[in-house]
């Protein structure tokens, strides 16, 4: 009897060593997963700055900003072909519902894409990347809440108002500041138009970017693994690219003709653009979509150490409180990510 219960006590701590170990694995899973999305949402965040001061660097030699949104949606759509043809990717939706997120996920690219570059011609890059980066987690984190029945939580609220506050003390808009408040000198020979109808014009298609962007984050979200990434990519830059093509012969008259130098700002604004979309996508594909935008908000660090490089532009003490108020956001919603990762109970089979 003794003998009996001495090997069913064994039989039993080897039960509970085996539970605590796929716990323990599951748990680690989570937290590579979170990883992996949070270092993707800060991959993206870099990539796009460097986008940015290429396009805009650009936009100053006088390419033509609805052609520049036209090749910005055109250099992703060239890696993604490979891919999809080597790997047998299903196009086709199992269902009509995925179809139709699929198709609102290129407009909501398109809309993106030619939203932010075209405001680079006429808002201060600054300015721009303020409301960019405040509105796009607004906007996404609530059609996440409604659409896709995520949480807001407390800690990215916290870290939506850090980095909020970080990008408006570093762009220090002039809605805000005021032209008198602040020396902007260097920015206005990076814009086409500075009268006050197109800076509201630029700040409006601003505003339209980040609401297209944000249609991308919840679509890609919403649809999952239902859906494999290169199908999202493939439709998001087909539709996007025959968007802008279309509006930019409409509307623009494209420049091919181009020296040497504006031609290395378009090469580098494409790679910057393909890696970043790529990491936009994977990024969502492993953590919440707040969560994912409000780390996005780390571009603007980036930036505006791409500026000063590239544009001669001087930081004072308002860049550099800013700064630290975006990379202190970025932590919070990082450490909160992968606390909750860590912390969440898994379920083992008995």
């Amino acid at each position: 009897m003794a003998e009996r219960d001495e090997k069913l006590s064994l039989v039993s701590n080897d039960s509970t060593d085996g539970q605590r170990s796929m716990k323990f694995c599951a748990k680690f899973y989570r937290v590579l997963k979170s990883t992996v999305g949070a270092l993707l949402a800060l991959l993206c965040a870099v990539l796009f700055a460097c986008a940015s001061v290429f396009t805009a660097l650009a936009i100053e030699n006088r390419i033509p900003p609805l052609q520049l949104s036209f090749i910005s949606s055109l250099a992703p759509l060239l890696t993604v072909i490979l891919p999809v043809i080597y790997y047998k990717v299903e196009l086709i939706p199992d269902n009509a519902t995925d179809l139709g997120l699929l198709v609102l996920n290129g407009i909501g690219r398109a809309l993106g894409c030619i939203g932010i570059v075209y405001s680079f011609a006429f808002v201060r890059i600054g300015n721009a990347t303020t409301i960019f980066a405040a509105t796009t987690p607004m906007f996404s984190g609530v059609g996440a809440v409604i659409f896709l029945h995520e949480s807001l939580q407390f800690m990215d609220v916290a870290g939506f108002l850090f980095n909020v506050g970080g990008t408006i003390l570093i762009t220090r808009p002039t809605f805000i500041f005021g032209d008198a408040a602040v020396d902007h000198s260097g920015d206005e020979d990076y814009t086409l138009d500075a009268t006050n109808s197109h800076m509201v014009a630029g700040y409006l298609l601003v505003a339209g970017g980040s609401l297209g962007y944000s249609v991308v984050y919840v679509v890609t979200r919403g649809l999952g693994d239902r859906v494999s990434l290169l199908t999202k990519l493939l439709y998001a830059d087909v539709i996007s690219t025959f968007i802008s093509l279309l509006i930019t012969y409409i509307f623009e008259e494209p420049i091919w003709r181009m020296n040497p130098t504006v031609v290395g700002y378009i090469f580098g604004m494409s790679l910057s653009v393909t890696f970043g979309e790529w990491s936009r996508f994977g990024s969502v594909q492993f953590i919440r979509t707040a969560v994912a935008t409000l780390l996005a908000d780390f571009e603007v660090v980036p930036a505006y150490l791409l500026q000063y490089t590239c544009m001669s532009l001087t930081p004072i003490a308002f860049d550099l409180i800013g700064a630290a108020a975006v990379i202190i956001g970025a932590c919070l919603i990082y450490a909160k990510t992968w606390f909750d990762s860590w912390n969440m109970d898994s379920e083992i089979p008995q």
